[in-house]
């Protein structure tokens, strides 16, 4: 009988995360749909004008600015900044904590794709309190892009800002989209350990960026023309598909 308990206690914590984070995906999606609709708009306008759109975030967030480039169904004009040092795939790891936090850093990579005016920036970061995605989102500003703050705002909220202007990401950025999600990021009580697990926003931010990419496909296609989508390179004719892409576009794709 104790081990019935125990495996019904263990499909109730499994179950718990499931339903806080589909409940994320779904309530976010909803109070942001005038935000997402902005953000598909920007994202169409960029696709269909030639200009890139460059993901960005470091740590975990990182993950994310991964998650959306040079992949199958994604856009071929997505290009990412990852920022040495700040990615989680660094070692040791625990300096890409102190790494997002040097100001002045991260906007030396965005210098080096040479981004154009009315081009997008998408930064991401949950807490939105380091310097790496407000210096980023600042400096992409002054260069004229556009700039999308995917963050939880409700954290973010929370926190100080480790920014010299004292601004947190969500104060900065010209759009921002709301992941949702507490302080901390988790979301599952477990009895008798202290804090939560089951970080949140990796799961609702890429189904929510995934969908704005799904509708900019859609918009354009349905103009008739043919967005550049990558196919999978484990089905027939993709490899070639996707090098006729990357010619294409080679003469400004930072990821090549």
């Amino acid at each position: 009988m104790d081990g019935d308990r125990e495996v019904g206690a263990s499909a109730a914590i499994f179950s718990a995360y499931l339903q806080k984070v589909v409940g994320l995906i779904h309530k976010q999606a909803e109070e942001q749909e005038k935000e997402m609709a902005q953000l598909v708009d920007w994202m169409t306008q960029a696709v269909r004008s030639r200009r890139r759109i460059f993901v960005f975030g470091s740590g975990h967030a990182g993950l994310l600015a991964a998650e959306l480039f040079y992949r199958t169904g994604g856009l071929a004009l997505i290009c990412p900044i990852f920022v040495p040092g700040t990615m989680v795939h660094h070692r040791p790891v625990t300096a890409t904590s102190q790494a997002e936090r040097v100001e002045g850093y991260s906007p030396v990579w965005l210098d080096a794709a040479d981004p154009r005016p009315e081009e997008l920036l998408v930064a991401i970061s949950v807490s939105g309190r380091n310097p790496a995605a407000v210096d980023m989102a600042l400096d992409a500003q002054k260069r004229g892009l556009r700039v999308v703050g995917v963050t939880s705002v409700s954290y973010s909220q929370e926190v100080s800002s480790r920014h010299s202007s004292g601004l947190r990401l969500f104060e900065v950025a010209d759009l921002v989209v709301d992941i949702g999600g507490p302080v901390g990021d988790a979301v599952v009580d477990i009895p008798n350990h202290p804090g939560r697990v089951g970080p949140s926003s990796t799961v609702v931010g890429a189904a929510l960026l995934n969908a704005a990419v799904c509708q900019v496909v859609h918009s354009i296609s349905e103009e008739g023309q043919q967005p550049p989508v990558f196919m999978s390179a484990n089905v027939p004719g993709g490899d070639e598909h996707n090098q006729k892409l990357l010619e294409q576009y080679r003469d400004f794709l930072t990821y090549l």
